[in-house]
């Protein structure tokens, strides 16, 4: 064997090299290979495991459920995936976030969306008159099943307000104000807009109807949570009076 390699000093065969020779010298290179990445500290590598299951209950079956937070980061080094093929979706496992320890985790730690149909719910809520004054609660969010082809990430609980997973989203809030009728357009009066708001009560995004407009729409392009936590969706009527009916629709969609 007359060939190296100019850093590491790999040997390997050449023009040189006699047929009988190959195989010896082709081990020479194997293990040179090999000292050359524990040189580099290079560690060895796996692919994931991919697993295919046609739902939860399935998944967790072949993963199980870890118990301990040892269980856990454990499943998450794995890289485990799971293709939800009830669901058109590739998830990834994570262990709890900690800035410290575990900066990719996620809080509540579990199975996450990470390839795949995006997942979308759509909400609705109506006031039945709205009075002069702010925050005004903009009503109880109903999910509107025709509009969410993926539920579970999104969930509804007081007046106005949506616990999200960890993850980052798109936001829309879209308000239109109509007579007592609740079908007649009303013109907004006086200072009236709408927030998108975090859990405390910090706006994320406003927009103001500007009178006689009887609708306004305010957008969250990209929301981050690296926990799970909620989002609140709150009127603000300061002057003018009061008016009729005020009907939302919230639109989310989890990017990632």
């Amino acid at each position: 064997m007359t060939g190296s390699t100019p850093v590491y000093g790999i040997r390997y065969p050449d023009q040189a090299t006699k047929l009988k020779a190959l195989g010896g010298e082709l081990a020479q290179m194997g293990g040179d290979i090999e000292r050359a990445l524990q040189t580099a500290a290079i560690p060895p590598v796996s692919n994931p495991q991919i697993v295919t299951a046609p739902s939860a209950a399935a998944r967790d079956q072949y993963w199980g459920v870890p118990a301990t937070e040892a269980d856990r980061l454990t499943l998450q080094a794995k890289g485990a995936q799971t293709v939800r093929t009830d669901l058109g979706t590739t998830e990834q496992y994570f262990a709890t976030y900690d800035a410290t320890t575990n900066p990719v985790g996620r809080t509540p730690a579990g199975w996450y969306r990470v390839a795949g149909a995006l997942y979308h719910a759509e909400f609705t809520a109506q006031l039945t008159a709205v009075a002069e004054g702010g925050p005004v609660q903009i009503g109880v969010l109903a999910p509107d099943a025709a509009m969410t082809p993926r539920a579970g990430f999104a969930t509804p609980g007081a007046s106005g307000v949506l616990t999200l997973q960890a993850g980052l989203y798109a936001i829309s809030f879209f308000m239109a104000f109509v007579m007592s009728d609740g079908t007649t357009a009303q013109p907004a009066t006086g200072r009236t807009f709408i927030d998108v708001q975090n859990a405390a009560g910090v706006p994320l995004a406003r927009a103001n109807m500007v009178p006689p407009e009887d609708k306004v729409l305010v957008g969250v392009p990209n929301l981050y949570m690296p926990s799970s936590g909620s989002v609140r969706f709150a009127l603000y009527k300061t002057t003018g009076g009061s008016l009729g009916y005020a009907r939302s629709r919230i639109r989310v969609t989890q990017l990632y």
